[in-house]
């Protein structure tokens, strides 16, 4: 990270703003190893990067472009040997031309104490605002003042009538409040990361209905909540009062 650092202050003086923007998030990429000893960064550990990255193949060729030329000012500045010029050519590529389907998987009880531990860090304390009302990253990063209220919010200009909704806040969510502005999807990824290394953050919202669900509530009002599609003709016509969806989110 440092030596990142020390070369993106040479670019700052030469590139666009579009590339250093793309740099920054090409460098966001290679989290795991921001604070490993260049020195020790060798094939294997690319290798192993690679192929857990999240990325598409265009990103993933980007992330190595990075690497290269990190690589090469620190062969440059005599930190590294010139061998160095040749790691990513050791390295099997993986293919990324198609992303993998993941999973829905979902936070154990173990992995949320995490963020309780933790809830006095600003990014701790979102992630959990996210487990415990369901929403999706776009709706709380856009949420504005004028549509919160003291035990729920409002969602608007949804990309679906079923997204236009209330929102309750449970005791433990506004126990929360308030938090600081939700940064980029790549910022908060990583941030959240840091706490949870094997989950991604859309894995709050398969946790929210799945603890609701064990609950007991009601499909309906889990639908509700969430901004779920029905095709039920008789959940249409159900109006679900803000009492029900306090006392639906209180139960988790």
């Amino acid at each position: 990270g440092e030596v990142y650092k020390e070369w993106y202050a040479i670019q700052e003086q030469k590139k666009t703003d579009g590339t250093l923007k793309s740099y920054r998030i090409d460098f966001d990429h290679l989290a795991p190893i921001h604070d490993m000893r260049i020195k020790d960064i060798d094939r294997i550990t690319l290798q192993h990067l690679y192929e857990r990255a999240d990325v598409s193949g265009n990103t993933l060729k980007k992330m190595m472009q990075l690497i290269n030329m990190v690589f090469a000012y620190a062969v440059k500045c005599g930190i590294l040997p010139l061998a160095a010029l040749n790691i990513n050519k050791s390295v099997n590529v993986p293919t990324k031309g198609v992303k993998k389907q993941k999973s829905r998987e979902i936070l154990s009880e173990h992995d949320i104490q995490i963020l309780w531990n933790n809830k006095d860090d600003d990014y701790a304390r979102i992630a959990l605002v996210y487990v415990y009302t369901g929403l999706r990253f776009s709706e709380l990063q856009n949420l504005t003042p004028d549509r919160c209220h003291d035990n729920y919010i409002e969602i608007v200009d949804a990309k679906t009538p079923a997204g236009n909704r209330i929102v309750p806040l449970s005791d433990k969510v506004r126990s929360l409040l308030p938090i600081k502005p939700v940064p980029s999807r790549t910022t908060f990824e990583r941030k959240f990361k840091y706490f949870l290394p094997d989950h991604y953050i859309h894995e709050t919202r398969h946790t929210f209905i799945t603890m609701m669900t064990e609950a007991g509530v009601d499909a309906r009002i889990i639908k509700a909540i969430v901004g779920h599609k029905t095709n039920d003709i008789t959940e249409v016509y159900t109006h679900i009062g803000l009492d029900v969806m306090l006392e639906a989110v209180n139960r988790l």
